[in-house]
């Protein structure tokens, strides 16, 4: 398994997690298309390991758009677990990118 689809992986694990502990916390249904993107990240994840390299592009957008959903949460509330997916949402972003792009160190 190719060690950004493992991270990616562990990415849509953690969404499902805390989107489905928040949804048991809360009983807030907005909170549950968060689950719905982490079981697209899953999906994709595992698409991806049997080789459609071209769902990197939608894995990319949906961590953008978590990111942006997360960014606005942790505006709202700056509580520990907003930072920690938000900061995991643009890493995962980012490792995408560098993959997507090729971009390589010179």
């Amino acid at each position: 398994m190719n060690p950004l689809v493992f991270f990616i992986t562990l990415y849509g694990l953690l969404i499902i997690s805390v989107s489905f502990s928040g949804f048991i916390l809360t009983k807030e249904y907005s909170i549950l298309f968060e689950t719905f993107f982490g079981l697209l990240i899953l999906i994709f994840s595992y698409f991806i390991c049997k080789g459609k390299k071209s769902l990197y592009w939608l894995c990319l957008a949906i961590t953008i758009i978590l990111s942006i959903y997360f960014g606005y949460n942790f505006y709202q509330e700056t509580t520990f677990y907003k930072a920690a997916l938000l900061g995991s949402s643009v890493f995962i972003s980012f490792l995408i990118i560098i993959k997507v792009f090729n971009i390589e160190k010179s």
